[in-house]
């Protein structure tokens, strides 16, 4: 059976040194009803893939090499196999098969394990928490050449985001993230944006304080993300918002708390984003700005599982409204196709 119950973090920081060290075929059994944790931990490791596919040099051991994550979520396993047929690289694949398809993909699975074995590549298997059982009855060879197993789940309490709120977690920190940042590790917006952050600070009582640009620290603040910088850039979106706070700028106050929900959609801590999400909205609503009203309804649409239509709507009413065409069709992407939905 699985080892022990982790969060959606947790996972991440189990796969993440399996798939980069690990050479030849391996399996990796996930359980989980946690949708929206699954959607994060596949997302997360599909991005880090990206990231090390980029960056990656001769240091990096061919043979355990991962280029791309594919995704497969088809009914018929045969999808899974006719993938396998054309790849020419090595691949991690993430199996999250229908729930009524679930016997159909173990069984098929367990007959052909020689082919994936055979195919060096990787798998991470995605079922129901209660489906251990079935993997291991359903599938006993299968199960047998298993690399790990575990079942994943969010904390039911939401304490623990205040607490990681203002502490990095070891699986968000790139390998090329530093603890303490060099000026070689700034881009110059970053550098800017804490050299005058800091005058700004020391300049707090003094009359002839200065006005602080929100745009040059969301400039930074996407910077260091790009960077994996991701608690650098936690600072500096908190900071921003700190100036526009003090410089009773609501819009920049408001995009400031979308940037820092995006951001810890991206960490998958989801309740914690959803609130700054409504905090941005609150705003965008006062400041009667279209723009930025799509952009928050859309990402809390797509916080829900499944998707929640009614702020799609309003997200899709907004972008409308903006009378942006480009605003129109990054909405439009974001939602796949809107019309049928709505």
């Amino acid at each position: 059976m699985a080892s022990q119950t982790l969060r959606p973090d947790q996972g991440f920081s189990k796969l993440q040194p399996w798939w980069r060290l690990h050479e030849g075929f391996g399996l990796f059994f996930i359980f989980s009803d946690d949708q929206a944790g699954l959607h994060w931990l596949e997302n997360r490791t599909a991005e880090e893939i990206q990231h090390r596919e980029a960056v990656r040099n001769k240091s990096i051991n061919p043979i355990a090499q991962v280029h791309a994550l594919m995704s497969v979520h088809e009914p018929n396993p045969a999808a899974l196999f006719t993938l396998l047929s054309g790849v020419k690289v090595r691949q991690l694949f993430w199996i999250h098969p229908p729930a009524r398809c679930i016997a159909t993909w173990l069984t098929r699975l367990n007959e052909q394990r020689q082919t994936l074995i055979g195919s060096g590549a990787l798998f991470v298997f995605c079922l129901p928490a209660q489906g251990q059982l079935h993997a291991s009855s359903i599938a006993p060879d299968l199960w047998s050449v298993r690399s790990m197993a575990y079942v994943v789940q969010s904390r039911s309490s939401n304490a623990h985001l205040v607490a990681e709120r203002h502490a990095a977690h070891p699986a968000y920190v790139s390998t090329h993230e530093k603890p303490h940042l060099t000026q070689t590790d700034l881009t110059p917006n970053i550098a800017a944006w804490h050299r005058l952050f800091a005058k700004w600070s020391n300049d707090a009582n003094s009359q002839n304080r200065s006005i602080l640009s929100i745009s040059l620290g969301l400039q930074a603040h996407q910077d260091a993300i790009k960077l994996h910088q991701f608690e650098n850039s936690k600072i500096i979106a908190l900071q921003a918002e700190q100036v526009s706070a003090a410089q009773q700028d609501d819009l920049g106050r408001a995009n400031t708390l979308q940037a820092l929900g995006d951001l810890d959609h991206r960490l998958g801590q989801v309740d914690s984003a959803r609130g700054l999400y409504t905090q941005a909205i609150a705003l965008y609503e006062k400041e009667q700005d279209a723009v930025g009203l799509a952009y928050t309804w859309a990402e809390l649409a797509r916080l829900s599982t499944p998707w929640d239509d009614a702020m799609a709507k309003k997200s899709i009413a907004y972008a409308a409204q903006s009378a942006s065409p480009l605003v129109v069709n990054d909405i439009a992407a974001l939602f796949k196709t809107p019309t049928s939905r709505t």
